[in-house]
């Protein structure tokens, strides 16, 4: 069947927001059915996006991770209520409060756990560090485990962190490294063959490199050139795919709140395992950006249908969940009356 390009309304929409390139896809509980593309890899180079074009897609990984966590669950390997003081080594050496961390408080960001965002700064003191990525993130377990919580255990606090330990927590259980996990777990049962870790220039020096929001519009983030991916960030978002590939894993999520039965985790078994009930009328959405790049995956199981949308540009402003997203949501609207 017949992809509907959404190529023009993204240019159309783009020309109000500016961004470097703007790209989209629009999938039900079955196929992808639109998809476009707008703007250029590159301010300064005239070589336009394409929908096979690889973007960073920050903390959207995250949904990536818990369902990893998810199927673990399922084996029987963790529980939701297994801590991180049963699994990983060093217990008592952890914080008392932080010992009793359980993956669910984890998935959820109520662990207590420090939030270390996506800048550079905040991973620095670790940039050092050898040994294997599993090894690395153990360590980084350890060290983040052993201080006092940010906030009481219980309470929300964001952290990217906390990914980190649920995959250095995965890797014990498992007994593989993280990065296998996702790919046999969710990347390669979906098909999602364009997706990789760090940025994608880095990986592909013809691929959109992102551009930093500055007072009066962007600029290129040049040292993503000879930046290497983040081992200890990847869990929580340091990964990169195209459009159609987060189009797949947002149709396989969207089947699972359905109570289809999906190749990878279970949706609402997370939000059991979290105690929230899952979403099942209204609209849910996850976001991710490290600065340079903008990922949304936006789920409306009451309509049956996902959208994403990416931007390799920063988004200070959330225009993307704002009019970008309002704004193709009414052509969506139009497209559904003829």
């Amino acid at each position: 069947m017949t992809l509907t390009d959404l190529s023009p309304v993204l240019a159309d929409i783009n020309r109000s927001y500016k961004r470097p390139a703007l790209v989209a896809g629009v999938t039900d509980r079955r196929r992808l059915w639109a998809v476009g593309a707008t703007g250029v890899r590159r301010l300064g180079d005239p070589t336009p996006v394409t929908t096979s074009d690889p973007f960073h897609i920050g903390s959207v990984a995250k949904g990536m991770t818990a369902n990893v966590i998810s199927l673990l669950v399922e084996r029987g390997l963790l529980a939701w209520t297994t801590t991180a003081g049963e699994i990983l080594p060093g217990a008592s050496a952890m914080h008392p409060q932080m010992r009793g961390a359980t993956v669910a408080s984890l998935v959820s960001h109520r662990s207590g756990l420090a939030g270390y965002s996506a800048s550079a700064a905040d991973w620095e003191p670790f940039a050092g560090w050898s040994g294997t990525p599993f090894e690395r993130r153990e360590r980084f377990a350890a060290y983040v485990l052993a201080s006092a919580p940010a906030v009481r255990p219980g309470e929300g606090l964001y952290s990217n962190a906390a990914y980190t330990v649920l995959a250095a927590m995965a890797e014990r259980v498992a007994d593989r490294p993280w990065e296998d996990l996702l790919r046999s777990t969710v990347l390669a049962p979906l098909g999602m063959d364009s997706a990789g870790f760090g940025w994608p220039v880095h990986a592909m020096p013809e691929a959109p490199i992102g551009h930093l929001e500055t007072g009066d519009g962007f600029e290129v983030a040049e040292d993503e050139l000879t930046t290497p991916p983040n081992p200890l960030l990847a869990p929580a978002g340091d990964m990169y795919l195209t459009v159609t590939d987060l189009a797949t894993f947002a149709r396989a999520d969207l089947n699972s709140l359905a109570g289809e039965r999906t190749p990878v985790g279970s949706v609402p078994a997370i939000y059991h395992g979290i105690g929230h009930p899952p979403p099942v009328e209204e609209e849910s959405s996850i976001a991710g950006s490290a600065g340079t790049f903008y990922a949304l995956q936006v789920l409306r199981p009451a309509r049956q249908q996902a959208i994403v949308l990416m931007t390799n540009a920063g988004d200070g402003g959330a225009l993307m969940h704002g009019p970008v997203l309002q704004a193709l949501t009414e052509h969506l609207t139009r497209l559904s009356r003829n």
